[in-house]
Parts: structure tokens; sequence; C-alpha cells
């Protein structure tokens, strides 16, 4: 009575609130917690936005310069050529464009690596959401098998209590022995042990789905069979994420490539500038004294423009290039074999569970048959004890079995369920 009474105390201490929760609920729950992708949604965005900003790099740069000194002593003035024995203060003032009319391609090739880069960040993000998920899933169907349990226990009490019943009016009549009824008892305070500790397995198995799905630890649910197959995306195996990513490697290492070879074409730009200075050494040697020329005058006498085209051609880069392309050729071989065995294994993988399938669902129309045999035995033994025609040990024994095939069969439903989980 003491466990009994510790079970309860446990029930309401964690089942602040239960409800029906299906699957895809409860993935719906674990892909909003902020805590479970906050890395992999991070490194999206970030490729995201390095894949937007890049188009402003076909604008033209534009830049401004000031420079205000003082100089002292003998100098020589870059405004007059002529040198000055004292303090002279100078400015100037100016802006710099470059336009990039032809960048070996350089454009392109860039934005091919940053897409490529972002699928391959949007590629971890669905593969860790694939990860949660099988985790997820099976803690799912492992909560679904306990209560699947408790309800088998619960089941068996039931019947050891209509025994115990059964057992006191066939000792009044003598057509039953007090060992009988010594040892329903033990079975069923065995059965409320066993209870006790299904119940504490529920919580282990809840809590860590809570601790996933951003729930308070004593928050409990009851699963719903049903509800495995009508999720909205299946799961997938991890090899098949492996060689999406290997091919995603080689499609950026043959950009990365281009972008080399690229690089030996010429690039042309587009290059202007605009300023002017002051200086207090630019003298008016036409007056006599000669003044400084006036700060305005200054600025329009030094006024300077310049436009002109700017190329660049690679000539003798060292063989760089070329040692690069033969190991990427390499690597690129290297990388398509392991492809076609991870392509491989995932076909295997799929035949198998295919196969497996098919076993269960045979395994489960096979104990299905069986199950309904094990229960009339039951039945007519059950009968049979009430009438003092048959032996507790019989009845036990066809109870035993009967309970035996009706939780194999569970669990096939349980594991068919979650094999159609992976279907393509």
């Amino acid at each position: 009575m003491k466990k009994i009474f510790l079970l309860l105390t446990l029930v309401q201490l964690y089942s602040s609130a239960q409800e029906t929760k299906t699957l895809q609920e409860c993935f719906d729950k674990v892909e909003v917690n902020r805590l479970n992708f906050s890395q992999q949604k991070t490194s999206v965005i970030t490729a995201e936005i390095n894949l937007n900003f890049h188009k402003l790099s076909i604008l033209p740069n534009v830049s401004g310069f000031s420079n205000i000194n003082t100089s002292f002593g003998r100098r020589l003035d870059p405004f007059t050529n002529t040198f000055g024995t004292r303090a002279v203060n100078s400015q100037s003032y100016g802006l710099s464009t470059a336009i990039p009319i032809f960048s070996s391609l350089s454009y392109f090739n860039t934005r091919s690596t940053l897409t490529i880069q972002k699928l391959q960040a949007t590629l971890a993000l669905e593969q860790n959401i694939n990860r949660i998920r099988i985790l997820i899933t099976e803690n799912y169907i492992e909560l679904a098998k306990i209560q699947v349990q408790q309800k088998l226990s619960e089941l068996r009490i039931n019947h050891l209590k209509n025994i115990l019943d059964v057992q006191r009016i066939l000792l009044q009549t003598g057509r039953s022995s007090v060992i009988d009824t010594l040892k329903s008892y033990a079975a069923l305070q065995n059965e409320e042990n066993a209870m006790s500790k299904f119940q504490l397995s529920r919580i282990n198995a809840q809590v860590e789905l809570n601790y996933w799905m951003g729930e308070p630890f004593n928050y409990t649910i009851q699963t719903q069979l049903e509800s495995i197959g009508e999720v909205s995306s299946k799961l997938k195996l991890n090899e098949q994420f492996e060689s999406e990513s290997l091919e995603l490697s080689q499609n950026l290492q043959h950009a990365q490539d281009k972008s080399r070879r690229s690089s030996l074409l010429p690039s042309i730009s587009l290059n202007g500038s605009l300023g002017t200075g002051f200086s207090t050494n630019n003298k008016d040697f036409s007056v006599a004294g000669n003044p400084t020329i006036p700060y305005n005058e200054q600025l329009s006498q030094n006024m300077y423009q310049n436009i002109g085209f700017y190329i660049n051609l690679p000539l003798f880069g060292r063989g760089e290039i070329l040692q690069s392309r033969k190991i990427d050729r390499l690597n690129q071989e290297e990388m398509k074999i392991r492809q076609e065995a991870l392509e491989l294994q995932v076909s295997k993988k799929q035949f198998l569970l295919a196969q497996e399938r098919l076993n269960k669902s045979a395994e489960k129309a096979s104990v299905t048959a069986l199950e309904k045999t094990m229960r009339d035995v039951y039945d007519k033994s059950l009968s049979l004890y009430k009438e003092g025609r048959s032996t507790y040990s019989e009845l036990q024994t066809s109870f035993l079995e009967w309970q035996s095939k009706l939780l194999d069969l569970e669990t096939i439903h349980l594991e068919i369920a979650l094999l159609k989980m992976y279907e393509n």
C-alpha cells in the first residue's frame, strides 16, 4: 500500500496538465523552440545576407578625402615647387571613384559560391531538424509503448482482483485453496510494483520529450498512434544528407575552380578623381610683397580632374592555378566515389526497410490471429475456473500467454509505425 501511495503521489506531482498530442504537433513544438536550431538558423540567415548584399558589389566605389597640414622649417610646397622657411598651412580635398567594367567574371563566380554556401547552410539546418525529429519519433513511440504497458498492467490488475473475488467464493465452497489466493495476492502486489516502474519510465520519457519541445518538465501528454502516419514530412536517412552535402561540396569546388581560372582574364575598371587644394606658401608674385593667393582663388586654380581606364592583365602566376586544378580534380573524383557509396548505402537501407515493413505486416497478421486464439483460451479457462473445473495454474498460464501476445501485437504496431516514417 505504501508503494501505491507513493505512485499516486508521483502522478499528482507530475501531471499538472495532460492532453492528447499528435506527433506532428510535437514536431511543430520542437521547430519553434528557439533553443534547438539557433546556430544553424543563424548560419542560414548569414548566408542569405551575404548573398543579398553581394548585389551591391557591381556599384561603383566613391570615396572622398580631406588633408590639412602645418609644416615648419624649410620645405618644398607641393603646389608652387618653391621652398618655404616658415610655417606653412596647406589643405587639399578630393573625390575618387572606380567603376568596374569587366572583372574577369568574378562577380558571377562569387555569386555562385555564395549561393552554394547558402544551400549548404540550409542543408545543415534540415539535417539537424531531421536528427531531432528521429529522436522525437523514437521518444514518442517509446512513450506510446509505456502507455500500452500501463493499460495492459491495469488489465492484469483488474484480472487479479476479479480472480481474488472468484477465489473467495470458491474457498467458501471448498473448490479452491488458500495457496491459490495467496498466489493471486502476491501476483497483484508484483503487478502494482510493475505499474509504479512503468510510471517512472513514462516520466523519464516525457521529460526528454518536454526538453526538446520547450515545455515544463511536469507537462504530460497522451500519445496518438494513428498520428505517426499522418505527419507532413517523413524521416530521412542520415546517408541521404551526407550524399547531398557531398554533391554541394563538389559544386562548390567547381565554382571555386572557375573563379581561379577566371583570374587569368584581364580586369578593366574606369577610374576618376576630382580635387583641389590651398597653401599659404602659394604667393602672388605679381603683387608687391608677394601676398598669399586668396583661398577661393587657389581652390579654383588648383582644381584638377582625371579619368582613365585601369587594365590588369595577369602574365605569370608561377603555376598556382594549374596546381590547384589538379588537386581539385583529385578531390572531385574522391567525393564522387564517396557519393556513389553513400547512394548505394541509402538504396540498401531503403530496401531493407521495405522488406522489414513487409515482414512486420505478415507478422502482425499472424500475431493478431494468435492473440485472438489466446484470448479465447483465456476466456474458456476463466469460465472453467469459476466452475471449479480448472486449476489456478492453468488459468494464469492462459492469461499470461494472452497478455504476452497482446503486448507483442501492440509492439508490432509501434514498430510498423516507425518504419512507415521512413517511407519515400
